[in-house]
């Protein structure tokens, strides 16, 4: 099964658990796939949240018919090295620096305002709104 299949059936699971559905990514052999489900919620993302999300997963999963027997499943939060999805999640990252890549270039700088269509960027260069429209990515810099 393919991970845009399997998005539909996994989505319920985690808004059940107040979270959103980043991404399913299904990898490894047929008969013995990973199914990894990213996801993210404005409180953040804690273990005993993948926990409930996983057990629901693993429920639908075991119920679809013809998906492999034995397959590992992985729930997990996207990680700091993927890109930022959805508006929401910006605003729990003010105050951090930020990588954002724009058809004008990139900019690195302190994410120091969400709005409904912008961010406001402070770098050396001062402060600069970027539509989120405009955003190819945006990836949270680890301050280590």
């Amino acid at each position: 099964m393919l991970s845009q299949e399997l998005a539909p059936l996994v989505a319920p699971c985690c808004e059940r658990h107040g979270a959103h559905l980043l991404e399913v990514v299904v990898r490894g052999k047929h008969n013995r796939p990973v199914v990894e489900v990213f996801v993210d919620s404005v409180e953040g993302v804690t273990s005993d949240l993948c926990t409930a999300i996983s057990r629901d997963v693993g429920k639908v999963l075991n119920a679809l018919e013809g998906f492999a027997a034995t397959y590992t499943l992985v729930v997990s939060s996207p990680g700091i090295e993927r890109s930022l999805m959805y508006p929401w999640q910006y605003q729990k990252h003010v105050g951090r620096t930020l990588l954002v890549k724009s058809p004008e270039g990139e900019l690195q700088g302190t994410l120091r305002a969400v709005g409904q269509e912008t961010i406001t960027l402070a770098s050396a260069n001062g402060e600069q709104e970027i539509a989120f429209a405009v955003i190819e990515s945006a990836i949270v810099k680890a301050p280590w």
